[in-house]
Order: structure tokens, then C-alpha cells, then sequence
């Protein structure tokens, strides 16, 4: 019994107790994926009600939109979704990767800004959706998306997204884009990649011979900052090819001094000049293109 009229077996439960409660905040703060995780399948929703502002932290995740914490860490089978659900609570910043089913943000009147941190810890998912209506300003995404899945879907209604230049998209199925979106980092499409809105990307890779790359017609401009050798070329016997949505022109700013291999092209109005060698096929509406 000590002097406070506590017997030892009660201490040494109540010094366990907080050393184990230290441990866990240690996890959350450090970003270890240790700790409860939620159910498999089941979607999973930001409430920032735990402790720290992580990730990682079971008490920032409920089962429904602001319910209850401590429904558990999001894995690879979860659907997590960001809906305005965590107001006045903690925001969400990654202190380590993760991997999940799926990431999506959908909120009536704010912007993921504040509330998502992708603070420069890759992320893999089957498909991210964007479906906020206000811009998402840099620093928000900073590294690579991994999306395993379908589709980027970007949905915002109203500003243009501007992702940072140190974010990397690497996609490994289909691309769709519709709307307008400012990404200065790089995008990797292993498969089709469509916009049907203004898009501007500091550097588009097609990884896969013979996919299609469909700009929108019309009024919308397709604005790209850098491009490295081989980026679009196509091979033998499987170009790729580059269209209109709707057979009219689509306006490509592009940088000086590209040249593509591999490619048949239509409807295309170049702000500089571009050398189509080997083997390109010139379709009908093309303007600034040199084929060889």
C-alpha cells in the first residue's frame, strides 16, 4: 500500500495505462500504420477527432459523415471520403503512405485546402474523384498519386485546381478530366487519357503505345509546360493517336522545339512548331505540324 492509500497492483495498472496511451500518440504523431484498423470494405470518412491531426490516428476516422471517432485506420479495401465532416475539428495531414481502395473529396461549400494535407507521403489508391467546387491551391498534393483503378476523375465546378509541381500522377489505367485543372507536376497515363475542359500539365508521359490521347474542341485550350523525347511516341504498327472530342480544332500550347514519332494526329492548332517524324500520319485540321 503507498502513502496515498494505493495498493501496487492499482499503480502499476495506472502507470501501464499511460505508458500505453504515450505509445499511441507516439504511432499517430510518427505515422506507424499500428493501430486499429477499419473494417474491411466499408467506407471510412474523416471526422479529425482524435488527438493529432494524422492519418493515423483511429480517433479521426467514423463509419458516417461527423459521426463518431475511432471506427478505425483506412487500408486497401477502404473507400475513404472527405465531405466536410471533420468542421471544426482536426484537419488531416499524412505522416507516412498510404493505400486505400479509393480517395475522395466531395464537399458542398469548402475547398479540400485546409482540411487535406498531403504533406509530400505518397498515396495509392484505385481511383481518386475531386468533386469540390472551389481550387485546391499548391501544397495540398505535393507527391505521388499512385491510382491503381479506373480513373482521376476531377468534377470541381468552378476555379481551376492547381496541384503543386512536386506532385506526380501515375495512372494506370484511364485518365478523365472535366474540369479545368492547372497541374505543374507530371502525369503518367498508362492507357487513354480525355479532357473535356481547359487543362494545363507541366509534363503528360503515355506510357502505352496505341492509346488515345481526346482533347476538347472548341474554345478550350490544352496548355503544356515541358516535354521530354519519346513522351507521346507510339511504335511501330501501334501509334498513338490524338483527336478532337468533337472533330473540331483543339488549341495545343505547347513547348518549342517538339518532336514525335509513332503518332496520327487530327484537328490540332500548335502554338509552335512540331516535327512529326517517323511515320506520323497527318489527319485533317492541323496547323503548326511539320510531318516528315
Amino acid at each position: 500500500m503507498s502513502r496515498f492509500g494505493y495498493s501496487k497492483s492499482h499503480l502499476y495498472k495506472a502507470a501501464f495505462r499511460r505508458r500505453l496511451y504515450l505509445m499511441r500518440r507516439f504511432l499517430a504523431r510518427r505515422g506507424s500504420t499500428q493501430g486499429t484498423q477499419a473494417p474491411a470494405s466499408q467506407d471510412v470518412y474523416w471526422v479529425g477527432k482524435g488527438e493529432s491531426t494524422s492519418w493515423f490516428d483511429t480517433d479521426n476516422w467514423s463509419s458516417s459523415t461527423g459521426g463518431a471517432g475511432g471506427y478505425g485506420i483506412p487500408s486497401t479495401t477502404n473507400p475513404v471520403i472527405f465531405n466536410g465532416g471533420s468542421d471544426g475539428y482536426n484537419s488531416c495531414v499524412l505522416t507516412g503512405p498510404i493505400s486505400v481502395a479509393s480517395l475522395t473529396f466531395t464537399e458542398a461549400e469548402a475547398t479540400v485546402d485546409g482540411e487535406f494535407s498531403q504533406n509530400a507521403k505518397a498515396i495509392t489508391c484505385g481511383t481518386l474523384a475531386y468533386n469540390c467546387p472551389l481550387a485546391v491551391s499548391d501544397g495540398a498534393f505535393n507527391e505521388a498519386i499512385n491510382l491503381t483503378g479506373a480513373t482521376f476523375t476531377i468534377t470541381a465546378a468552378e476555379d481551376a485546381l492547381a496541384f503543386d509541381s512536386d506532385m506526380a500522377l501515375n495512372c494506370a489505367a484511364s485518365v478523365t478530366v472535366a474540369s479545368a485543372v492547372a497541374l505543374a507536376g507530371r502525369v503518367t497515363c498508362a492507357a487513354n487519357f480525355t479532357t473535356t475542359a481547359a487543362l494545363s500539365l507541366g509534363r503528360l508521359i503515355m506510357s502505352t503505345p496505341g492509346s488515345t490521347m481526346t482533347f476538347s474542341g472548341g474554345n478550350d485550350d490544352f496548355t503544356l509546360i515541358s516535354y521530354t523525347s519519346g513522351d507521346w511516341d507510339g511504335d511501330s504498327g501501334d501509334d498513338m493517336v490524338i483527336v478532337s472530342d468533337d472533330s473540331s480544332t483543339w488549341d495545343f500550347v505547347n513547348p518549342a522545339s517538339m518532336v514525335v514519332s509513332y503518332i496520327d494526329v487530327e484537328d490540332s492548332n500548335a502554338t509552335n512548331a512540331i516535327d512529326a517524324t517517323d511515320n506520323c500520319n497527318d489527319g485533317t485540321g492541323n496547323t503548326n505540324w511539320t510531318f516528315v
